[in-house]
């Protein structure tokens, strides 16, 4: 697996049920559409990029990918034709719930599939669906331009005029284990001096923290005026810097003064694909970089900027280094309430092309038909520009559970009010920028809980659910620890992730005690209970009902 494979498959592993990472596309075509064609270039899509026919397998000794070539790409289709305009519609979103709200198996391609609803001889809708794994902001660009390029080609019986791929993902993925992962330590070190002691960003809320970070998510959004957006690129390029740096020093700005604290961490994602071989690839390419600035109250804005311009230019120097690799190597006190790191993120994602289908009326309805409602995340905010041909939108995906609609509305409209100000005045000290107060009062934070229910203490009680004596499956367990950590031995009570374990490690251990021992647990399990003790104290408590 790539490094980013890893931690999306980690991430799953960690806290199931993530639906934000299963990445529906919908579309809606008017017109006399030639569907053998379509389906032939969804095929051809599929054929060209074997990340799209790429298997994800875990063993106890790790996780690879395995390409399959025996997958074709088959579109479903389904006639909605007899029911009324907004039946038909609603049985489509319906559908696309049911698409989010099942499992994406990450070890069955191909990893893109479709269905083509017929709403009228004229009339379609197109639904994709496909895994953060195997894609990203970029990839959804790709996946675009050549299925309109398949398509015309097909409908012209033509071969289709799209460059040759000089790599494939699994090159990529190769490269990064062989190339990269041997020289990380310099990447790493840096990490970990950077992100020493990091401090939480301790957002007020207005609902408590739930015990695991799986957050049903909600989106505020505003355009960004254009005139705004155009000062905005002028003040980038008179500090020699972009967009990007002067709308994260805003953004910076704003998390401050809400969470009444100088220093800000947030997570920005970075593209990874630096090397000209991967512009035309679909995949998963992007890695997180952790953004850590002190907004001094005194220091002028462009100074704040000039000086994020530099923390963002030492990140991407460093940016090789997984952020699942500097979890492990930070080793911060273990919360499942909250990524280890961060719990917002921002970036900058630029629009992309539209599908476009030669003689067809093509129209996203990712808005229209993708109800937000249900869909599960990790972190409490996502905060994405999109930029345009005419400025931008700001999209904001917000944890319902520890945020009110209001609250975000409040925050996006903070957030724009920050940028007009610092635009206007950019010599203003950071500490007088003026955010409007909010009206209710944040109900302070959980702490992490437990994930279910505490274990009990009642050690003996795991002699009644193992087969065996439980001082032989302590033992048993023990062995397998120390094998897995290459130890000579493990005492019981010692913390897994305090004598050389991490997150993968723990992925792997759980699969090998379910292989050797039948004992299904969690990989949350075994963030909650820590020791062999502890998850037999699980084990007593609550019997495995949870994979």
């Amino acid at each position: 697996m790539s490094f980013g494979q890893e931690s999306l498959w980690l991430a799953e592993a960690l806290v199931p049920g993530l639906s934000a990472y299963t990445l529906p596309f919908c579309w809606s075509i008017g017109g006399e559409l030639d569907v053998p064609a379509l389906e032939q270039a969804i095929a051809r899509l599929v054929d060209r990029h074997q990340v799209l026919r790429t298997e994800l397998v875990t063993s106890a000794e790790g996780q690879y990918q395995r390409v399959r070539e025996d997958v074709r790409f088959e579109l479903a289709r389904t006639d909605l034709s007899a029911l009324p305009a907004d039946a038909a519609r609603a049985e489509v979103r319906r559908r696309v719930r049911r698409c989010l709200d099942e499992p994406f198996d990450l070890a069955r391609a191909p990893q893109l599939t479709g269905e083509l609803f017929c709403l009228g001889s004229a009339e379609h809708i197109l639904v994709l669906v496909t895994h953060h794994a195997f894609s990203d902001e970029w990839s959804h660009a790709v996946l675009r331009t050549e299925i309109s390029e398949h398509y015309g080609a097909a409908l012209e019986h033509r071969d289709p005029d799209l460059p040759d791929l000089p790599v494939q993902y699994g090159d990529y993925a190769r490269w990064q284990r062989l190339e990269v992962e041997p020289f990380l330590s310099e990447d790493l070190a840096y990490w970990t001096e950077q992100l020493a002691d990091l401090p939480v960003l301790a957002l007020p809320t207005d609902g408590e923290r739930p015990a695991t970070r799986r957050f049903a998510v909600a989106v505020c959004e505003r355009r960004v005026e254009p005139a705004l957006f155009e000062t905005v690129a002028r003040f980038a390029r008179s500090l020699d810097t972009t967009p990007f740096v002067v709308l994260l020093a805003a953004f910076d700005v704003l998390m401050a003064r809400w969470a009444g604290q100088d220093e800000v961490v947030v997570g920005t994602p970075v593209s990874g694909r630096d090397e000209p071989e991967l512009a035309g690839l679909a995949g998963h390419f992007v890695n997180t970089v952790v953004h850590r600035v002190d907004c001094r109250r005194t220091e002028l804005f462009h100074d704040l900027v000039r000086r994020v311009a530099v923390l963002v230019s030492d990140g991407l120097a460093h940016q090789q280094a997984p952020l699942h690799q500097v979890v492990q190597r930070l080793n911060p006190v273990r919360d499942m309430s909250r990524h280890p790191l961060f719990q917002v993120t921002f970036q900058v994602v630029p629009g992309g092309e539209p599908l476009r289908l030669p003689g067809l009326e093509v129209v996203d309805r990712f808005a229209e038909m993708v109800d937000d409602d249900g869909v599960f995340a990790e972190f409490d905010l996502v905060v994405d520009v999109v930029t345009d041909d005419s400025g931008a939108n700001l999209v904001v995906r917000y944890a319902t559970e520890l945020f009110h609609r209001s609250t975000m509305e409040w925050m996006v409209d903070g957030y724009l009010g920050v940028l007009e100000q610092v635009m206007a005045r950019p010599g203003t000290p950071v500490g007088t920028v003026e955010v409007a107060t909010r009206s209710t009062a944040p109900v302070p934070t959980a702490g992490a809980g437990q994930a279910g229910p505490a274990p009990g203490d009642d050690r003996a009680a795991a002699a009644t659910w193992a087969s065996g004596p439980a001082a032989e499956l302590r033992d048993r367990m023990c062995a397998i620890w120390a094998e897995m950590l290459e130890l000579t031995e493990v005492d019981p009570d010692a913390n897994f992730f305090e004598i050389g374990g991490g997150s993968l490690a723990g992925a792997r251990l759980v699969l090998r005690m379910r292989e050797s021992l039948g004992i299904t647990v969690a990989l949350v399990d075994l963030f909650d209970a820590g020791s062999v003790n502890g998850v037999l104290e699980v084990l007593a408590v609550r019997p495995p009902a949870r994979v």
